[in-house]
C-alpha cells in the first residue's frame, strides 16, 4: 500500500506536467478545403484546439484565421470521465486552459499565431473585421482582446481590456466600435466596445437588462440590426428590446412583453417584432405602435382571430364552424351538420305509395 500510493501521486504529477507541456499535440481540430470548381480536396491542415463557432474561422486575403480553445475536453475522449475524474480531480477545472489564434496560408500551414490568450479561460465570442481580430474568454472576469493581424506571419496582441462578465456574441457597428451581447452575473448585459484606439479598448457604453437571458448567446440568428435607422433587436426572458445605438450611446427605445417574443425583421422603415401570438409592427421614423395582428396558437383565446385584434368580435355573436361529416339516408342520399347546433339536416320526405288490393280468395270446391 505505501508504495502503491507514492507511485499514484508520483505518476499524477508526471502526467499533470506532461499534459501542460504538449496540450497543443493532445487536441487537435482538422480543416479540410474543398475545390468547388472540381469537388475535390484542395488542401488540408490543422491546429490546435477548438472553435466555438463560425465566427471564430474567417477567410481574408486569401488566408485563414482561426480562434480555438485548448486543454478543456481531450481528457474525457481517450482516458475516460469516470476514472479520470476521481485520479485528476483539478483536471475537470479550467486550470490549464488556454487559447491561441492561427493564420493559415491558402494551402492550410502555419503562417504565425498569438498564443496563451486568456489563460484558464475559454473563449466565449470571436469576430475578425479586415486586420484585425476581436476575441472574448470568460471565467470570472471578460477579457475583450484586440488583435493586430495585418501580418500574417506575425500576429500580435494589441490591446486589452477586463470587465466583469462577459460579451457572448460580437456586432461591428464601424471600424471603431464593436457591440457585445453576453451576460453579467444573472443579466444580460449589452456593451459598446471603442476599438478606435487598438492597443487601449474601452467600454464606451452599457446596459443590463432586467432579463436573466437572450437566444443571441447562442444564437446568431435572433439578433437583428438595421444600420439605417441605427438599431438593433434582440430578445430576451421577459421579451424583446429594440435599442439605439446612434452617436456611440445606447438606449433602449421599445420593449414588447412576452414570453415567447422571438424574431423581428424590417421592411423600409417598418419593424415587424415576431413572437408566437402576435406581430407587432412599428413605424421607425417615430417608433408609434402602427398594428398588432394576433396570430393563431395553441391555447384558446377569448375571443376569435380577426386581422385587428383592437376591435375583437365577441364570441356569443359568432356560429362556431360545424364538423365536415354525413349522414347517409334511407334513399341512399346525403345530409350534413348545420345550423346553430350543427345538427344533421332532414333527410328528404319519401312518398308513401299503398300496397296493391289483394285478388279475393277463389270460391270453395262443389260451390255454396
Amino acid at each position: 500500500p505505501d508504495d502503491r500510493l507514492k507511485f499514484r501521486n508520483e505518476w499524477q504529477n508526471k502526467l499533470t506536467a506532461y499534459i501542460k507541456a504538449h496540450r497543443r499535440e493532445l487536441e487537435k481540430t482538422v480543416i479540410t478545403k474543398i475545390s468547388l470548381d472540381t469537388m475535390t480536396i484542395a488542401a488540408s491542415g490543422s491546429v490546435p484546439g477548438y472553435p466555438l463557432n463560425q465566427f471564430a474561422l474567417d477567410e481574408h486575403n486569401g488566408n485563414l484565421r482561426v480562434a480555438v480553445t485548448i486543454g478543456q475536453r481531450w481528457w474525457g475522449w481517450g482516458w475516460g470521465w469516470g476514472w479520470g475524474r476521481m485520479m485528476m480531480p483539478e483536471w475537470n477545472s479550467n486550470s490549464d486552459s488556454t487559447n491561441d489564434v492561427y493564420v493559415l496560408d491558402g494551402n492550410l500551414g502555419r503562417l504565425g499565431s498569438v498564443q496563451d490568450l486568456g489563460l484558464t479561460e475559454r473563449i466565449f465570442s470571436a469576430r475578425f473585421v479586415g486586420n484585425r481580430g476581436y476575441l472574448v474568454t470568460f471565467r470570472q472576469i471578460d477579457p475583450f482582446y484586440v488583435l493586430d493581424l495585418s501580418d500574417p506571419r506575425n500576429p500580435v496582441k494589441k490591446g486589452e481590456l477586463k470587465i466583469p462578465g462577459y460579451s457572448a456574441y460580437l456586432e461591428p457597428i464601424s471600424d471603431s466600435v464593436i457591440l457585445g451581447v453576453g451576460q453579467d452575473g444573472s443579466n444580460v448585459k449589452v456593451s459598446l466596445f471603442d476599438v478606435a484606439d487598438p492597443a487601449n479598448p474601452s467600454e464606451k457604453d452599457k446596459y443590463t437588462l432586467a432579463d436573466s437571458w437572450t437566444e443571441v448567446n447562442s444564437n446568431h440568428r435572433a439578433f437583428l440590426k438595421d444600420e439605417k435607422h441605427q438599431i438593433f433587436f434582440l430578445p430576451g426572458s421577459n421579451g424583446g428590446f429594440v435599442f439605439s445605438y446612434a452617436n456611440n450611446k445606447l438606449s433602449l427605445l421599445k420593449a414588447v412583453s412576452g414570453y415567447n417574443v422571438k424574431r423581428a425583421v424590417y421592411l423600409d422603415d417598418y419593424l415587424y417584432i415576431i413572437a408566437e401570438d402576435k406581430i407587432t409592427v412599428f413605424d421607425e421614423r417615430t417608433w408609434e405602435k402602427v398594428k398588432e395582428l394576433q396570430l393563431p396558437s395553441s391555447q384558446p383565446l377569448p375571443y376569435p382571430v380577426t386581422e385587428s385584434i383592437t376591435q375583437p368580435v365577441p364570441r356569443s355573436t359568432v356560429a362556431p364552424p360545424c364538423l365536415a361529416d354525413a349522414m347517409q339516408c334511407s334513399d341512399g342520399s346525403w345530409v350534413v351538420r348545420t345550423g346553430p347546433n350543427c345538427a344533421f339536416a332532414s333527410c328528404p320526405a319519401t312518398k308513401q305509395t299503398p300496397s296493391p288490393a289483394l285478388p279475393p280468395p277463389p270460391p270453395p270446391p262443389g260451390g255454396p
